[in-house]
């Protein structure tokens, strides 16, 4: 930093009228003495109290021989004000730039912008220090300049202006290598980072690399070429050679060269094969050479070079194929038995032919003897007169020699529904009449209370509904199968069943049985019978067995059982230690019990179920 001007303040003695001669300066030092300045030497300026020695010399401080205007030949210390500033701008002001020779500004908030207001004395030269304090915690900004933190710079008024600090280098005492390179300070570090350095030794390598997160290349220790996307990777390099690559083509090796690309074949079902050049080709299986040979059995062929029209081959041993030739028309092809080829041949009706003909093929479908023939279904016969002839089990007759002979009344078919369907009943082809049986869900049996001899009730059974149907045409007929009740929780009632409909008629679910009680009742009732409506016969579903609550220990209760129906069985009440109540089976039957002090589910009831007998 340049050195600082030395303002003397001189303080002038009173000028006592009368008591000094015109022109004598009064001066009291330091120590409060007062002495008169000889006037040839001092001079006073005008009326005011500044001086000026007339001498054209140096002035020193502290040394006989000064060498400068002004020479302090000991320490200076300059009068500084000092400024906290928490805003974004600081002004200095007229006062601060008259009146002492810097400023040390402590910066606590953000980056402030820093103004050195005009001297009052224009005069080019003034020179004015600002300091950022160590305690800053943003820089200052002075017009382009930057003070950092800790740092000073001195402002320097050329008449008009403040001048920015030198922005000269300092140069260090002892140069020191900064990754190979002399550096002293006064010029930045040039030249290319040796590879013992980190660097890459040469000026013209860029890279670039990961954007968030370090990461880690390992490159071999061992010289090597990078491979890049501006060359294309060569064989011995482990690539190709190729920079593009057509669609399904295949390669193939030449060597140390690129690879060459064998392209699709223009005829589907082509094979690749050698060729005489040793280069694969495609070939077609009508193309292989005649040193191809005949593919054996073992891999897939035949062994066989030729054949006739009509030929049947077949295994004549375990490795080998033989030709069966074709024979006259009208014969069948017939087993000669484990381990023995086959025939041609007519069928015989006593060694070949086992079982019945059924009607459908041509026969009775039942066994005959002699001259009786045994009905096994219906037998209708065309002719002018019909006759209705109707059997039970095993009828002779004697056919008329005309008219029809109609079989009626035979059951064709039984169906059962298990499931419900968006689509219709449709009945076989040639039923009439059909006898519908409909059965309700059934109703789940009652849980139990957490308490002990809790007995849930049985659940009851889906009703029957028992309809005639007479049918015709392409009639069809829409149905629901009844779910069976099992949603009832655990300590819960049990669940309803659902109801099931054939045709417009209703059987409904077996009614869910009550949960055990957990205090004081004797009896719990078991779940209501479906109820019945709309049929030929109309039976109502039995009731769940009641539920019996006989003390408060576990085992004394008496769960109930559920209802059975026509087509399924109840499920047992529970009877020996804490549990659910047993399942029902079947169809349309409740569900048991349950019994104990944990809290469980009454057993499920079954689906419903529509059983259809059809008849001709």
């Amino acid at each position: 930093m340049n050195s600082k001007l030395l303002y003397i303040l001189l303080f002038w003695g009173f000028i006592l009228s009368g008591q000094l001669a015109e022109g004598q300066i009064r001066v009291i030092d330091n120590k409060g003495t007062v002495s008169s300045i000889d006037p040839s030497k001092w001079t006073r300026i005008g009326v005011t109290n500044d001086i000026y020695n007339k001498y054209p010399g140096n002035v020193g401080i502290g040394t006989t021989s000064p060498v400068a205007t002004l020479h302090n030949g000991g320490s200076t210390i300059l009068g500084m004000t000092t400024a906290i500033n928490a805003t974004a701008t600081y002004t200095v002001s007229a006062a601060s730039v008259d009146g002492y020779s810097g400023v040390v500004i402590t910066q606590t908030v953000s980056t402030a912008a820093v103004t050195l207001t005009v001297p009052s004395n224009a005069i080019a030269g003034r020179r004015f220090t600002i300091t950022n304090a160590a305690s800053s915690t943003f820089p200052l900004t002075i017009g382009t300049y930057t003070l950092p933190i800790g740092t000073s710079g001195e402002f320097v008024w050329n008449g008009s202006a403040w001048s920015a600090p030198s922005s000269a280098a300092t140069r260090l005492v002892t140069a020191r290598s900064i990754y190979g390179g002399s550096f002293d300070g006064s010029a930045d570090v040039t030249g290319v980072i040796a590879s013992t350095y980190g660097g890459t030794g040469n000026g013209f390598t860029k890279f670039t690399g990961p954007t968030t997160t370090e990461k880690t290349f390992t490159l071999p220790n061992a010289s090597a070429t990078i491979l890049t996307s501006a060359s294309t990777v060569t064989v011995s390099q482990g690539g190709t050679g190729l920079t593009a690559i057509a669609a399904n083509n295949l390669m193939y090796g030449t060597g140390t060269s690129a690879v060459s690309l064998l392209a699709p074949s223009a005829t589907t079902g082509a094979i690749l094969m050698n060729t005489t050049a040793g280069a694969p080709g495609w070939s077609l299986l009508s193309g292989l050479p005649a040193t191809a040979g005949t593919l054996p059995i073992a891999n897939g062929g035949t062994g066989l070079t030729s054949y006739t029209t009509g030929d049947l081959i077949y295994a004549s041993s375990a490795t080998a194929l033989s030709k069966m030739p074709d024979i006259a028309t009208g014969n069948a092809l017939i087993s000669g038995g484990a381990g023995v080829a086959p025939s041609w041949g007519k069928i015989d009706l006593a060694a070949h032919v086992t079982g019945i003909v059924s009607g459908a093929n041509g026969g009775t479908g039942v066994a005959n003897t002699g001259m009786t023939i045994t009905l096994g279904g219906n037998l209708i016969t065309s002719g002018a007169n019909a006759t209705t002839l109707t059997t039970t089990g095993t009828t002779n007759v004697t056919l008329p020699t005309s008219g029809t002979l109609v079989n009626s009344g035979v059951l064709i078919g039984i169906t059962t529904l298990t499931t419900s369907s968006t689509s219709p009943y449709s009945p076989t082809v040639g039923t009439t009449k059909m006898l519908v049986y409909i059965v309700g869900g059934g109703g789940q049996g009652g849980g139990c209370a957490a308490s002990g001899g809790s007995a849930g009730a049985g659940g009851g059974a889906g009703g029957l509904v028992i309809d005639y149907i007479s049918h015709s045409g392409s009639t069809t007929y829409a149905f629901t199968v009844g779910a069976a009740g099992t949603s009832g929780g655990t300590g819960a009632a049990g669940a309803t069943g659902a109801g099931t409909t054939f045709n417009g008629v209703t059987a409904g679910g077996g009614g869910g049985g009550s949960v055990g009680n957990a205090t004081s009742f004797l009896t719990v009732a078991g779940g209501i019978g479906g109820t019945a409506t709309g049929g030929d016969i109309n039976v109502p579903g039995d009731n769940g067995g009641a539920g019996v609550r006989l003390s408060n220990t576990t085992t004394y209760g008496l769960a109930g059982i559920g209802a059975s129906s026509p087509f399924g069985r109840g499920g047992p009440g529970r009877t020996t230690s804490t549990g659910a109540g047993g399942a029902a089976t079947g169809y349309g039957a409740g569900g048991g019990g349950a019994l104990g002090s944990t809290s469980s589910a009454g057993g499920a009831g079954t689906a419903g179920v529509i059983i259809i007998y059809e008849y001709k």
